[in-house]
């Protein structure tokens, strides 16, 4: 029996922030199985027809779109790197690394202009990255989180 109780996904360094729920139902890309891929829609402000609409789970959690470029974004996913493998079972460490390798090499890095970066709430330098990317004709874009860059907390 599956447990169906809400829970929040936390950044597991840094500021702890509330980064997704299991509302959103994060699934395991087929490929990277370490890697959440949650689906996001547009919103819009209930108080204002003409504000631009907003990205659910960005307005939801607080995240914040943080600029990145190539270089930038590789010395911090060598430091998440560094952070997801340290609190890893050994066993599993050789697998992730060369997982995550080729999801940086194939994913990401192969087509780095068309993804955007988020924060957690408070910015905090030391926490996860959630990356965002759009796909065909969706109007909202899907967000990627490192499964080991977060802790499952039920509510």
């Amino acid at each position: 029996k599956e447990d169906m109780s809400f829970g929040v996904y936390e950044d597991a360094f840094g500021s702890n922030d509330e980064l997704c729920s299991n509302a959103y139902s994060p699934t395991e890309m087929e490929d990277y199985p370490f890697v959440y891929q949650i689906e996001t829609a547009l919103e819009e402000d209930e108080d204002d027809e003409y504000a631009p609409q907003k990205i659910n789970l960005v307005q939801s959690y607080g995240l914040n779109e943080i600029p990145l470029t190539k270089k930038l974004f590789m010395v911090s996913f060598k430091k998440l790197l560094g952070q997801m493998t340290a609190r890893m079972e050994p066993e599993r460490v050789n697998d992730f690394k060369r997982g995550a390798g080729a999801f940086l090499k194939n994913f990401v890095l192969s087509e780095f202009d068309e993804f955007s970066f988020y924060a957690g709430r408070s910015n905090d330098p030391d926490g996860t990255i959630l990356l965002a990317r759009y796909f065909g004709e969706n109007f909202s874009p899907s967000f990627f989180l490192f499964k080991d860059s977060c802790s499952f907390v039920k509510c």
